[in-house]
């Protein structure tokens, strides 16, 4: 599995995928073929990353959510208002669809852009245009985690680069959408009120309503309904639909919202939904101090701690 060395990804997929060869903007990935062993890729949530015939291959542990098993490369710098090219060739031990995000390199994480990556047991390439929102030092991660067992990842070619006037018009004659349409149902993930409104926003181009389910921890059905449709969003410029299941009270912990094959992230129902807020948002404004002496095992990572400013 994953042996694919660089010439041959190169004999089989010349048209589709070349974002190396651009003469014309500058690569902003370091070593961005995984052929010279200076790249600058990290890893964090027990990922262990290895370089194999030309590809950086990760392994991802099972578990966790999405964002509790990152790949990413830091300290890219964009300019505000300007298009740049994201592309990536890749290949893993199972079919995935992994969230990569472009994204500030530190809090509050603004995003740039945000992408649906598939991925399966052959070389598959990916690109798309995005425009920069800021000119802050920037960085792009790959989300692994929440898988049932281990599983593996091998990126062939990673690729930022400023995008051609061709690039821009092609992304332009195209609708672009920020988040697939397949992407799981929208919650709120900090929870519901037991005895409160709760509604779950659906990414649908359909105009017809869907039937949705809530599931417990156990996976065992608790109820469902029907979504209804609420037309274009332009925030997400994608068709919408509403899943409303506020009828619902039992308190609980790790519901799902599940429509279709997509369920959402788990979230809880109570009456105390809401204690932790005041837990973390001590937790954001501490390492924000001057002044004073900021410690790791306070701010909840070693990486922040500093001396006093």
């Amino acid at each position: 599995m994953m042996t694919s060395r660089k010439f041959l990804a190169a004999l089989a997929l010349p048209a589709l995928f070349s974002p190396l060869a651009s003469a014309q903007a500058a690569e902003m990935i370091a070593d961005g073929a995984f052929d010279k062993g200076s790249d600058t890729v990290w890893a964090s949530g027990g990922v262990n990353l290895s370089r194999e015939d030309g590809q950086l291959c990760a392994s991802i542990p099972a578990g966790g959510q999405a964002w509790d098993r990152l790949i990413g490369v830091n300290d890219l710098s964009f300019i505000a208002d300007t298009p740049y090219l994201f592309s990536v060739r890749l290949e893993s031990s199972e079919p995935r669809k992994i969230p990569v995000l472009v994204q500030r390199n530190e809090e509050p994480w603004t995003a740039q852009a945000s992408f649906n990556v598939a991925s399966d047991a052959t070389l598959q390439a990916f690109s798309s245009v995005f425009r920069a929102k800021e000119g802050n030092s920037a960085q792009v991660i790959f989300q692994l985690g929440g898988a049932q067992a281990p599983w593996r990842m091998c990126l062939d070619v990673l690729s930022v680069r400023e995008a051609s006037a061709e690039e821009m018009a092609q992304a332009e004659s195209k609708p672009q959408m920020l988040v697939p349409d397949d992407a799981s149902p929208r919650v709120n993930q900090a929870g519901y009120f037991a005895d409160g409104p709760k509604r779950a926003t659906v990414l649908s181009e359909g105009q017809e309503p869907l039937p949705f389910q809530l599931v417990d921890a156990a996976e065992t059905v608790v109820g469902e309904g029907m979504t209804e449709p609420m037309g274009f969003d332009a925030t997400v410029e994608a068709g919408t639909q509403v899943a409303d299941f506020s009828k619902f009270q039992t308190p609980g912990e790790a519901y799902k919202l599940v429509v279709g094959d997509k369920a959402s992230q788990p979230f809880s129902i109570g009456h105390d939904i809401y204690s932790r807020l005041r837990i973390d948002a001590l937790s954001w404004f501490y390492p924000q101090r001057s002044g004073t002496e900021i410690k790791g095992e306070i701010a909840g990572r070693p990486m922040r701690a500093r001396p006093a400013i």
